[in-house]
């Protein structure tokens, strides 16, 4: 328990430190199954949790926290309302979440899936066991939608024809006079587009020249719409 505890105090140390210094805590793992935590350019600390360690906390909320990992408090409860309350482990991305759930497996840890629903006024969230987290989750198209999957991987020169082709319906090479008329619009939609580190899609705007109206990455492991809030998370099954 002293070990835990230690270090526990060391990771929140660390921490602290690493966000005064504008720093960012990284987790990974080493060949001997234990979490590190640690910065990729300039190493402080190296602390890891073993199994050992992990049953000690007992707690899906204390393993985050320990992890200086998001969590949420859910229900199974309609609407929100209290009833079987246990924290879950959150992140804005799905990658996150299955190298997480692949290292505490790989631990022997049962850890659960879940898709969690908050409607705007609720105090919890809604919990519900799923399969699986799949790339792309979130990036929901309705009829009405005009969207575009832009891949941060294309150069630019790819990307403008692909916009290009995209908002007219044919190359630029095809028609020179539309290419004119849409050279301003297309160059600020890539200015914007190219910013994201992930293929991510763009919901557009068709009536006000493609405008972006929202974003969404194909890593997001939340969604919002409306009153609606959905987040996918973890918990830990300890027996």
């Amino acid at each position: 328990m002293v070990r835990v505890n230690l270090c526990l105090n060391m990771l929140k140390l660390t921490y602290y430190c690493k966000q005064l210094a504008g720093c960012f805590c990284i987790p990974a793992f080493d060949d001997r199954n234990q979490l590190i935590i640690n910065d990729m350019e300039t190493k402080v600390f190296d602390c890891y949790l073993t199994k050992e360690q992990i049953i000690e906390l007992g707690s899906t909320g204390m393993i985050a926290e320990a992890l200086q990992l998001d969590y949420a408090e859910t229900t199974i409860g309609m609407n929100g309302y209290p009833k079987n309350i246990k924290c879950a482990i959150i992140s804005d991305s799905i990658k996150e979440l299955n190298n997480l759930t692949e290292y505490l497996e790989k631990l022997g840890f049962e850890v659960e899936k879940l898709e969690l629903h908050k409607k705007d006024g609720w105090s919890l969230y809604n919990r519900t066991s799923i399969c699986r987290f799949e790339a792309g989750q979130y990036q929901i198209v309705n009829d009405q939608d005009t969207f575009f999957d832009f891949d941060p991987e294309w150069t630019e020169e790819e990307a403008k024809q692909k916009l290009f082709e995209f908002v007219v319906g044919e190359s630029p090479a095809d028609n020179f006079a539309m290419f004119e008329h849409w050279y301003n619009s297309i160059n600020d939609l890539y200015n914007e587009m190219s910013r994201v580190e992930t293929e991510t899609r763009f919901f557009l705007d068709a009536n006000n020249n493609y405008a972006i109206e929202y974003s969404v990455s194909k890593d997001s492991a939340c969604y919002s719409y409306d009153t609606h809030n959905y987040q996918l998370a973890i918990m830990v099954t300890f027996n």
